[in-house]
């Protein structure tokens, strides 16, 4: 009975640790622009994002001059889309070439890493971890025939060593 309400309790606490993670917070909004807002969760990420590799402090000014410029990057946006710029040819055309130029890395690294996978695959082929040499010899060989085999083992011994 004890090992029955210990697992239950578990099971309990597993159920709302996972409902506590999944629970949503609240956007707040920041600010509205033609009936369309922006909340405050999507500033603090961009915010953030922006700015993580900056050893500056987050002070007041700071914050308050992205703030002026995520809102004329918005009215920008805004004014784009009412005149249809975002349909043209040209921005699609750029928007394309942007799309490649951050596509590029993760492609280059994807060929990298399958070169070198194929490279250490041909090399299982001839790269051998030997930790003892055979040297073929007669079972009924004569001890000078048995000291010759022995000093060619010696002998690739000091090779392999040697490099």
């Amino acid at each position: 009975m004890r090992y029955y309400n210990l697992f239950l309790g578990v099971i309990m606490l597993a159920f709302t640790t996972k409902a506590i993670g999944q629970k949503q917070i609240k956007d707040f909004p920041l600010f509205t622009i033609n009936e369309k807002s922006v909340g405050v969760n999507e500033f603090v990420f961009l915010y953030n994002k922006n700015h993580q590799n900056q050893s500056e402090e987050i002070t007041k000014e700071n914050i308050e001059e992205y703030l002026e410029l995520y809102i004329n990057f918005k009215l920008k946006v805004m004014e784009a889309e009412s005149r249809k710029m975002d349909a043209s040819d040209a921005f699609i055309k750029e928007l394309n070439t942007y799309k490649e130029e951050l596509r590029k890395p993760f492609i280059a690294e994807t060929d990298i890493l399958y070169k070198l996978v194929k490279e250490a695959y041909d090399r299982l082929g001839w790269e051998i971890k030997a930790s003892h040499i055979l040297v073929s010899s007669p079972p009924d060989a004569a001890p000078s025939d048995t000291l010759v085999a022995y000093n060619k083992a010696l002998s690739i011994r000091e090779k392999v060593l040697a490099g």
